[in-house]
Parts: C-alpha cells; sequence; structure tokens
C-alpha cells in the first residue's frame, strides 16, 4: 500500500518557510504461509538438487518437515518431479498416469541430514501402451543415494578417517562408503601410454580396501600430481601394475624416489631401464631415526634397570633424537637422574654419549643425516653414508646403520 500525503510542507524555521517532500512508500509483496509456491535456482543450489524439473509439491502443506531422532535433526523436502515426455518405443507425446512417491538420501546442510520425498509422475503411451516414470537428473537410475552424497563419501578415504566415521557423518552404510571409494578408482581411467620422467611411488594405509590392509599412491615428483592409487603394495602386484604400461611410457622415466624396501629395486631395475632410484629423504631419517632408538634401548638394558644410567638413557631419550641444531646450549637446569645438577640439553648429550662408544657413533651418524639433508649438501650425504675404511668416527657403528 501507499501512504498518501501532500507533496511538500511549508515549516515556520526561523523566519524561513522550507519545502518538505514526501517519498511514496514501496508495495511488499505477501508471502504465502508455507512459503513460495515456485523453486528457483539459488534454494536449488541449496538443497543440492540441480534438476530443473523438480519443484516444491503443492499438495504438501510444508515445503519441508524437520524431525530429530537420537539427537540427529533431519530435514525431508516435500517435492514433485513431472515434466512432458515421449515413448521411448514409438516416440508418442505420454500422458501422466499418477505419481509414485519415493525418498532418497541428499548431502547433509548446516549440520542436519536432508531427505527429499519425491513425487515422480508416471506416464502411460496411449498408442502403445509403454510406461516409464520421471527420472531424477541427481541420481543414478535404481538407486535411493543422491549423487553428491557418493561423491563427498568417494572423497572422504583420503583423510585420516575410519569408514565408520565416514558412514556415520553422511548418514550411509558402510558397504556404501566402500563402493563409492571402488567407482573413484573405475572413473579416474589411467593413461598408460605415458609417464611423468620423475616419479614417485609410496605406501599408505588403507585399511579393508586391500588385502594387505596397505596400499600404494604413484605421484609426479616435480609437482607432488597424483597419478593413480595402486590397491596393493606387493611386489607381485606391483610389477603387474606397472606392466600394463608400454615399454616407450616405462623409457622415458629417469628417476624414481621410493622407500628403503629392497624388493622394490630389483623390480624397478627391470621394469625401468634408464630410471636411477632415489631414495625417499623421509625414509632415510626415519630409519636412522629407528636404528639410534635400539642403540639406545641397547644401552640401557646392559646397565641393567637399577641403575642411574638405565634411568638417565630413559628419561631424556628425546634430547637424543633432536636435531642438534635444537639444543639448547646456554640456559642451565636442574635435572633429575643427574644429582639435580644444572645442566644444558648439550651438557647432557655429551654425558649420555659417553656411557657407550656405539650410542656415540650411532648419535653421530644420525645427526649427519640430518644436517646433510636440511643444508642439502649431497657431498656431506655421501661421505656420511659411506664413509672411508680408515674413517674412525663410526668404528663401533652398529652393523644395521652401516
Amino acid at each position: 500500500m501507499t501512504t498518501r500525503s501532500r507533496d511538500w510542507l511549508l515549516v515556520p524555521f526561523f523566519g524561513l518557510k522550507i519545502k518538505r517532500t514526501y517519498r511514496r512508500q514501496p508495495v511488499c509483496p505477501k508471502i504465502p504461509s508455507k512459503g513460495y509456491p515456485n523453486m528457483d535456482n539459488d534454494i536449488r543450489i541449496l538443497i543440492g538438487l540441480t534438476d530443473p524439473n523438480i519443484q516444491f509439491d503443492p499438495k504438501s502443506e510444508q515445503h519441508f518437515n524437520e524431525t530429530s531422532r537420537n539427537g540427529t535433526d533431519t530435514v525431508t523436502w516435500n517435492l514433485l518431479l513431472t515434466y512432458a515426455t515421449s515413448c521411448e518405443k514409438c516416440g508418442t507425446l505420454m500422458v501422466n498416469s499418477g505419481t509414485k512417491t519415493v525418498i532418497h538420501k541428499g548431502p547433509r546442510s548446516a549440520f542436519k541430514f536432508q531427505n527429499f520425498r519425491i513425487r515422480k509422475q508416471k506416464f502411460l503411451c496411449k498408442k502403445c501402451g509403454h510406461t516409464s516414470i520421471a527420472q531424477l537428473s541427481d541420481i543414478q537410475p535404481n538407486n535411493h543415494i543422491i549423487n553428491k552424497v557418493k561423491q563427498v563419501v568417494a572423497m572422504e578415504p583420503s583423510e585420516n578417517v575410519s569408514q565408520k566415521h565416514i558412514a556415520l557423518d553422511n548418514n550411509v552404510s558402510t558397504q556404501t562408503v566402500k563402493r563409492a571409494a571402488e567407482g573413484l578408482f573405475v572413473y579416474n581411467k589411467t593413461n598408460f601410454h605415458y609417464l611423468p620422467q620423475n616419479i614417485a611411488f609410496n605406501d599408505f594405509k588403507s585399511g579393508k580396501f586391500a588385502t594387505s590392509g596397505m596400499s600404494m599412491i604413484l605421484i609426479e615428483s616435480v609437482n607432488h600430481r597424483i597419478l593413480d592409487v595402486m590397491k596393493d603394495r606387493g611386489a607381485g602386484q606391483l610389477r603387474a601394475y606397472f606392466n600394463q604400461y608400454s615399454p616407450a611410457a616405462r623409457d622415458a622415466v629417469k628417476t624414481i624416489t621410493v622407500d628403503l624396501f629392497t624388493p622394490y629395486r630389483a623390480m624397478i631395475k627391470e621394469l625401468f631401464p634408464n630410471a636411477n632410484i632415489a631414495a625417499d629423504r623421509f625414509h632415510v631419517v626415519t630409519q636412522a631415526y629407528r636404528e639410534l632408538n635400539k642403540v639406545r634401548i641397547s644401552v640401557m638394558k646392559q646397565f641393567g634397570s637399577d641403575s642411574k644410567e638405565y634411568r638417565q638413557l630413559k628419561r631424556f631419550w628425546k634430547l637424543l633424537m633432536k636435531h642438534g641444531t635444537a639444543l639448547d646450549y646456554t640456559t642451565r637446569k636442574s635435572r633429575v637422574n643427574f644429582k639435580h645438577a644444572y645442566l644444558t640439553d648439550k651438557e647432557i648429550i655429551d654425558r649420555l654419549l659417553a656411557l657407550s662408544d656405539e650410542l656415540h657413533d650411532a648419535y653421530a651418524f644420525y645427526q649427519g643425516i640430518l644436517y646433510a639433508i636440511e643444508t642439502r649438501d649431497e657431498a656431506e650425504l655421501k661421505s656420511v653414508l659411506y664413509p672411508t675404511k680408515n674413517d674412525t668416527q663410526y668404528r663401533s657403528l652398529p652393523k644395521a646403520m652401516k
């Protein structure tokens, strides 16, 4: 409605006459009791649908119903799917023949699960008697889960979460999660006639997806682009997988970065004759870390659990594993197991290494690898990994670290 008023008004203001102008008020449309009758593109995007033929069900009192069960809120949308179509057999325009109500699971929105109660139009061909039903483009035939839900479920296994957690988070079963992940492998078809010059592959925990519980990922080393995911990491399975690539594609590979697992190397030399094998620096550091920790535990057992040396090595093990540059060389603190003497981190390391020549050499080897990798010094790394025969620095180095 509009407010009727004068166009101007004379108001006395210190002897002056001021003309006051009134603007016409806009007319606001009246909103229906159950909302707008039509569904626009914005509403479709919000609820996760893209089919242009979907609309609110005019026979429902409300556009949606909200329920809560076991602390979980679910929104059920009342929709109608109808459109004009022709017979698939004879091409005659079909007539409407009632509806069929189905319920589809939709994507989660605003921390609430969504269901779509859709009245689908049934069609009848009066010429040949053929019948059909309206198909929603957002779902596969003979299915009840919206495609967008399956897309989310298929991508979530890349995170460090279980299949059960993904299923509960998306209101689906664990079997749906497994089928969606397997469907992703089928969809992303690999080009077996091309491989980049620099590749790398590494194993990761994949749970029940693989027989061994571990799968293998193949990436391009330069930009870390994922090329493919292999279901199993066994040497036989890897050999069968890479044999699918053409000889020209395998010959083009120049470097392959892998971990220190020995069976991989024989397979690589056979299938990739022109490739140089590069050890993954992460696995190099990890193996040195584990071996140093084994030496520490071995030295502890030599002294016995009742000795002060045992307690010292057990309490300050983190300092032994720390990078030498990260140690505190200046701050002195009261140290337990050293009669509360005020010592720096470096002084504690010196006292621990003095307990065993084997521990001393293993620690020097570990720190040498850390320094060479951090500074990207290839010559230094070679000197640490391959010392000369007369090098007395690693005389007591354990066999596992040689």
